[in-house]
């Protein structure tokens, strides 16, 4: 059978479990549970089988199949890693990581904090304590895909104890942000390093390290850090007391931190590699700690000396850092990175040269003059990076009353080199303030944003591919309408019915107490329900009324009723006519297509940021 014919068969599967569901709700609620659950599977295999997943693919590397691993990183250390065990080590995290989505390993390195070397004699003990650190770079098709930075967060990296993973773009934000971790990365030895890329060396070199240590995050971090797992606040008394559940780990982090600490506020840049208890850089304070550590094995009768130990360098480190002031990362470390990022992005792409509009080209001048009209805070968006700009709200749908509000929508890019090398989460919506006194309202949407969000399938994002009468396009807008036969889909449809009967609810609440209020939302139900009539032939809907049914909803809209046209009877039409189009909904003879083919977006926003790629396997 052809995987049309296996798709056929999961439409007709789910259609006939719709219907069960429907009347199990009725019959024998506690059954439409399961049948439910069925639904909901049977789409997604349904989905996979169209091949339009709009997931993004997780790393693929499972921890049961790293148990040899697992138990050769907690064997050793970086100073005894012989050659057999690097061998292995790089193998297992190449074999794992080495697909077809993952363009480039950039590190493999093994550490043990040195802090627990200075404390534990024994071997076996301080290599319970190794970590093995992997720096991966995938496909630049998948890194620029339009996944969100949260997805993104838990999609590129993997965090164990004993094994942290993590992806180019989030070990750049991560160095960025200074966490400590990563940051300790940049000062490891040959010993610890397993291998590298070719590259790596030249982006440490260009990393401004000495800014990122100095820097508010940093410092903020570590202090944090210094206290965090060991003390907190008496509820009564406000004093920093003891934790009942403190570690000998914790304690020798909290001596880490305040060693950090003393030589990042000296602008020295402190040794994380290598530290011996004679080094001159300790102070006597700190090797007290370190020798009251030692003796303290196997019981925990020096905790409490240790602590106030900690407590008075902590005050000596608190009246330094309150005397100063710091200030988070820079545009200009930022930028730095950015542009490597970029470089590294791009080489595994053909760059697409964009037409610039010159000042004087007519689409620029709109584009600029339409700009204005919206609001200031748009303005500063060059007309070559605005994609649409439309009039939204009820003069889309060619229902604007003398009272309606100016309703804007604009969609632009950012520059593709703070596009493609941006590091961290960026603003992507830019909005007006909202409220009866604004005469003109609008919302400005980055285009991985907007590209998300007809994912999802939202309604009013939906209405604006629908539209043939925006304002302004450009080229980039008119390819994405070309294709906009994919956004006529199974989700959108539930996106419609769930809005309709998102206001039949309000209707019900006390939200919609006033009459005005009842209208506007009537309205909103007959024109989405004059929509799904369409969606459900897999028709792409119009969104400007006309003829009757504008005749009709603008009644609606400025109350025009009589003994037969009231609220009443509009309720109960409206209600009536909800249940044929769930009715036909169920009883269709075949389903369309899930949803939008996650590639065509891709391939869209890929088009906006400048850049092609040849087709790339997803890592399963």
């Amino acid at each position: 059978m052809t995987d049309e014919g296996t798709t056929s068969l999961a439409s007709d599967a789910i259609l006939a479990v719709q219907r069960l569901h429907q009347e199990l709700k009725r019959s024998h609620p506690p059954l439409s549970v399961s049948s439910e659950k069925l639904i909901s599977e049977l789409i997604s295999i349904k989905s996979q089988l169209e091949r339009v997943s709009v997931d993004s693919v997780p790393l693929a590397l499972k921890e049961h199949d790293l148990a040899e691993l697992k138990r050769v990183v907690q064997q050793v250390t970086p100073e005894t890693l012989t050659v057999d065990h690097r061998n292995l080590i790089q193998n297992v995290i190449e074999n794992h990581l080495k697909t077809s989505s993952v363009s480039e390993i950039h590190l493999i390195a093994l550490h043990t904090c040195p802090f627990h070397a200075l404390i534990e004699p024994d071997h076996g003990r301080r290599a319970r304590h190794s970590v093995l650190f992997v720096v991966f770079q995938w496909h630049s098709s998948v890194a620029l895909d339009m996944s969100d930075e949260h997805s993104k967060e838990s999609r590129d990296s993997i965090e164990l104890d004993w094994l942290h993973v993590i992806e180019l773009s989030q070990f750049c934000s991560m160095l960025v942000r200074a966490k400590l971790r990563w940051l300790e990365t940049v000062f490891f030895t040959p010993k610890n390093v397993i291998s590298h890329s070719p590259q790596w060396p030249s982006f440490l070199a260009i990393l401004p390290i000495h800014s990122l240590l100095r820097g508010k995050s940093f410092i903020e971090q570590c202090r944090g850090q210094l206290i965090g797992r060991i003390a907190k606040k008496h509820p009564k008394l406000g004093h920093l007391k003891l934790l009942d559940s403190v570690k000998m780990a914790d304690l020798i982090n909290s001596l880490k931190m305040i060693f950090i600490l003393r030589h990042v506020l000296h602008e020295h840049t402190p040794t994380l590699q290598t530290v011996k208890v004679d080094d001159s850089e300790f102070t006597v304070d700190e090797l007290d700690i370190i020798q009251l550590l030692r003796t303290n094995q196997e019981h925990n009768q020096n905790f409490y000396r240790i602590f106030e130990k900690i407590l008075f360098l902590k005050q000596s480190i608190d009246d330094v850092i309150n005397e100063e002031t710091f200030a988070y990362a820079s545009d200009v470390d930022r930028s730095v990175i950015e542009k490597w990022m970029h470089e590294e992005r791009t080489k595994q792409a053909a760059v697409i040269e964009r037409t610039e509009l010159a000042p004087e080209d007519p689409d620029s001048i709109r584009a600029e003059e339409l700009l204005d009209r919206v609001g200031p805070e748009v303005r500063g968006i060059p007309a070559k990076n605005v994609i649409m700009i439309a009039r939204g709200g009820s003069y889309s749908y060619n229902l604007l009353t003398e009272s309606s509000d100016a309703d804007y929508v604009v969609v632009y890019c950012d520059d593709p080199v703070k596009a493609i090398g941006h590091v961290g989460f960026k603003k992507e919506v830019i909005q007006s303030q909202k409220g009866p006194e604004c005469s003109v309202e609008f919302t400005a949407y980055e285009a991985r944003l907007f590209a998300e969000l007809l994912a999802k399938g939202s309604v009013l994002i939906l209405e604006l591919l629908f539209r043939d009468d925006v304002e302004y396009e450009s080229d980039l807008w008119r390819q994405l309408k070309a294709q906009r036969c994919h956004l006529v889909n199974e989700h959108a449809i539930m996106q419609f019915f769930g809005l309709v009967r998102n206001n039949v609810h309000l209707l019900e609440t006390k939200q919609a107490a006033d009459e005005k209020r009842k209208r506007k939302i009537f309205y909103h139900i007959f024109h989405k329900m004059w929509s799904l009539e369409y969606l459900l032939d897999g028709k792409v809907p119009p969104v400007r009324c006309v003829g009757e049914v504008r005749d009709k909803i603008m009644r609606i809209r400025e109350g025009v009723f009589d003994e037969h046209f009231n609220l009443d009877s509009i309720k109960q039409e409206a209600s009536a006519r909800l249940k044929e189009l769930w009715s036909q909904y169920l009883h269709r003879p075949r389903r369309l297509v899930e949803n939008v083919p996650r590639a065509v977006l891709n391939e869209w926003l890929f088009q906006v940021r400048g850049v092609a790629f040849p087709a790339v396997e997803s890592t399963t």
